[in-house]
C-alpha cells in the first residue's frame, strides 16, 4: 500500500492538461484515504487469517488431550496409588482442555468481531474510492466549456429532441477505456 507522502507526490507531481482542474491537495488526501483503507482491509484479512490458525492449533491440542485420558485403562491392576496419579492427572489434563476451550471461544469471538466489522470497513472504503473520483469529476467540471454545452442542449431542444437524445447524438465513448491513461497517470483506484 502507498504511504499518504508518496500518494500525495505523485499527484502533485502529474503535470497531465486534461486534469489541470483537479484540486491536486484534495486529491492526494483522499487518494491517501483509500489506500488507508484498503491498507486496513488487508489487516483485518491477515488477523482473521491469524486467528484461525491459532484456533486450528488449540483444537488440534484439545484433540490429543482428550485422546490421551479418554484410553480405557484397567484400573483393578494397578494399585490405589497408581489410581490416585492416574485420577490427579485426568483431572490436571481437564483442566487444560478446559482452559483451552476458553482460549478458542475467545478466538472465534475475536474472529466474529472483526468479521461484523466488515461491513463498515467496506463502507469506508467505497466512500473513499468516492471520494476520490469525486475529485477528479469536480476538478474536470471546473475546466469544462460549460456555455457551448449550454447552447448545445438549448438548440437542440429548440428543436424538438429531449435531452436523452442530444446525448445520443454527441456519440460520446464513456467506455471506461477512456479511464485508464488517467488511472495510471494520478494512481486512481479502478
Amino acid at each position: 500500500m502507498k504511504q499518504a507522502s508518496e500518494v500525495k507526490n505523485v499527484v502533485m507531481a502529474s503535470g497531465d492538461k486534461s486534469v489541470s482542474g483537479v484540486d491536486r491537495e484534495r486529491l492526494a488526501a483522499a487518494l491517501a484515504a483509500y489506500h488507508e483503507a484498503m491498507a486496513d482491509e488487508g489487516n483485518h484479512t491477515d488477523r482473521v487469517s491469524t486467528l484461525r490458525q491459532r484456533t486450528s492449533e488449540v483444537d488440534a491440542e484439545i484433540n490429543r488431550i482428550e485422546v490421551s485420558y479418554s484410553r480405557p485403562i484397567d484400573y483393578s491392576m494397578l494399585s490405589m496409588e497408581a489410581v490416585k496419579q492416574r485420577s490427579d492427572e485426568i483431572m490436571r489434563l481437564q483442566s487444560q482442555v478446559n482452559s483451552l476451550k476458553q482460549l478458542r471461544d475467545e478466538l472465534q469471538k475475536q474472529i466474529k468481531d472483526i468479521e461484523s466489522d466488515a461491513l463498515g470497513r467496506f463502507y469506508v472504503k467505497s466512500d473513499s474510492k468516492r471520494e476520490v473520483w469525486r475529485t477528479v469529476f469536480d476538478g474536470l467540471v471546473s475546466q469544462f466549456d460549460k456555455e457551448s454545452l449550454e447552447l448545445l442542449i438549448a438548440v437542440g431542444s429548440q428543436c424538438g429532441k429531449p435531452k436523452e437524445l442530444i446525448m445520443i447524438d454527441l456519440a460520446l465513448d464513456t467506455s471506461s477505456t477512456k479511464l485508464i491513461p488517467l488511472m495510471e497517470k494520478l494512481g486512481l483506484p479502478e
